[in-house]
């Protein structure tokens, strides 16, 4: 094969390349320019991530438009190898659109599942109109997606000039610092009460323990119901967890939430009057009231910077692509951000690198001082599902139902290690400990004919406790906050003391 003449890429295709790589980038510029929004709330961004997404553009931009170049001196060969590059970087994009914990096609089996036909043939329809549209027509459709591209370069420079004013106006690496010390930090070990409120995120009561597959073990958590009072009939404090953790900790009924900042929730109560959450009575500030400390270590709420009292902690924010910049080098950075890219696993991979290093945050905070209490927010079992219990290790490809007895067990394995960390450190036996999840898991698809079953565990281990029990009657998880200042008061001795307690001060949610 004769090969062109070589030729210089033109401004054009210069223009062309940006502002395709750009287009590519948008699900992660939503991520770092948030926090210059109330959004900044769920995010701990720092400058160097705004940097490594612009970098990474300009660089993957002189990447492709040299692979253009080269391609187009092999003639008709090159150009079928441009025009299938550019169909699959735009089906890139196009996939990057819709929920994050279920992208793209994915979107399409659920819905098919659920018998909602019309929502699941659509995209489909669409796609397939394209395609045909692309063989009848393979040099106007080409013409026209470049043309579309090209219009839409100017928001690359927009987008640029965003990311600069982010860095010198809201300054991320300082406006989402943590405000404490970390986990692990030399804290008061006074003698006294002391209480680890452990809140798995997302676990349901029913698939945890009533539907739990037979195969399924976990062990951690059945030692504990073993030693501890396991109510069984306890509904969750709110469908989310912006509703139901400021609920558990602050013991008021909270109908909704907003951030209004990156360092504070606006909580809205049952009679529509409105509070910020840092002001509001709080779990962790009575520990501290008593004289013992108040340690953390959980995700989503960025309790390092609201809470600025706390002893100890370490969060992990809810925006988690394009977050790394803060712990990470640069150079890592980029490539965390490039992986990111990718279809279906980016969301899994960046999950499975917080939960390794959340692993031994809970495991440092379950043991950080004495008296007091320490809240540990477990990630697992939330979505997505990133453990695959037969093999025992991570996993990057697990999308259906499920997928989430996968985190159950990876959940179990957590507890495991707090325990083990805290029988080490001579502090199990004398702390209580209260198990609790802030709502059930709500991402079941409607095919699998699930009862309406808003049960979550609450199973409270007193200290020296060694012996379990039951208790049915119907309680809601909102209890947790009373049931966690008795213990912290150190008013609870015996399960049957933990049982009269229930009689005389629960109380199930009014529907």
């Amino acid at each position: 094969m004769t090969l062109a003449p070589w030729q210089a890429p033109s401004g054009r295709d210069a223009a062309l390349a940006i502002s395709l790589v750009n287009l590519l980038h948008l699900r992660l510029w939503g991520e770092v320019l948030a926090v210059a929004t109330p959004d900044a709330y769920f995010s701990s961004v720092a400058n160097t991530d705004v940097a490594a997404v612009m970098l990474n553009i300009l660089l993957l931009s002189v990447v492709l438009l040299g692979l253009v170049t080269l391609a187009r001196r092999f003639g008709a060969p090159g150009r079928r190898v441009i025009v299938a590059g550019f169909a699959l970087m735009l089906l890139l994009q196009f996939n990057a659109f819709g929920p994050l914990l279920a992208p793209g096609v994915f979107t399409i089996i659920n819905p098919w599942l659920d018998a909602k036909y019309v929502d699941a043939l659509l995209p489909l329809l669409g796609l397939l109109l394209i395609a045909l549209a692309s063989r009848r027509w393979p040099t106007g459709t080409l013409r026209l997606a470049r043309g579309t591209v090209l219009m839409l370069a100017p928001l690359a420079l927009w987008f640029f000039g965003r990311g600069l004013l982010t860095i010198l106006q809201v300054n991320p690496t300082d406006a989402l610092a943590a405000r404490v010390p970390a986990v692990g930090a030399r804290s008061d070990s006074a003698q006294g009460p002391r209480v680890v409120l452990l809140l798995m995120d997302a676990m349901s009561r029913r698939l945890a323990f009533d539907a739990r597959p037979a195969d399924l073990e976990l062990p951690a958590l059945d030692r504990l119901r073993a030693e501890g009072l396991d109510a069984t009939n306890v509904e969750q404090a709110g469908w989310v967890t912006k509703v139901s953790v400021p609920e558990i900790l602050s013991g008021v009924p909270v109908r909704d939430s907003r951030p209004v900042g990156p360092s504070e929730l606006e909580l809205t109560l049952e009679d529509g009057s409105t509070q910020a959450w840092s002001t509001a009575p709080n779990l962790l500030k009575d520990a501290k009231e008593a004289g013992g400390v108040a340690v953390v270590a959980g995700w989503y709420h960025p309790y390092c910077r609201i809470f600025t009292y706390l002893d100890g902690c370490a969060t992990y924010p809810a925006r988690t692509v394009g977050a790394r910049g803060r712990h990470s080098s640069f150079g890592a950075t980029m490539w965390d951000q490039a992986l990111a890219l990718i279809p279906y696993i980016n969301l899994r991979r960046r999950q499975i690198d917080i939960v390794e290093e959340h692993r031994q945050d809970l495991a440092r905070a379950a043991v950080q001082g004495g008296r007091g209490l320490v809240f540990l927010h477990v990630i697992v079992p939330h979505t997505p599902w990133i453990w695959d219990e037969e093999a025992g290790d991570y996993t990057l490809t697990s999308y259906g139902p499920d997928g989430y007895f996968g985190n159950l067990a990876l959940a179990d394995d957590l507890l495991g290690e707090i325990r083990e960390a805290m029988e080490d450190a001579g502090q199990w036996d004398s702390a209580a400990v209260v198990l609790v999840s802030d709502h059930v898991m709500r991402y079941r698809p409607d095919y699998l004919n699930e009862p309406d079953d808003r049960r979550v565990p609450l199973i409270v281990k007193l200290p020296g406790s060694t012996v379990g029990g039951t208790y049915d009657q119907p309680l809601s998880a909102s209890i947790t906050h009373q049931l966690v200042e008795a213990l912290l008061r150190g008013e609870l001795k015996t399960n049957h003391a933990l049982v009269a307690w229930f009689d005389s001060t629960a109380r199930p949610r009014e529907p």
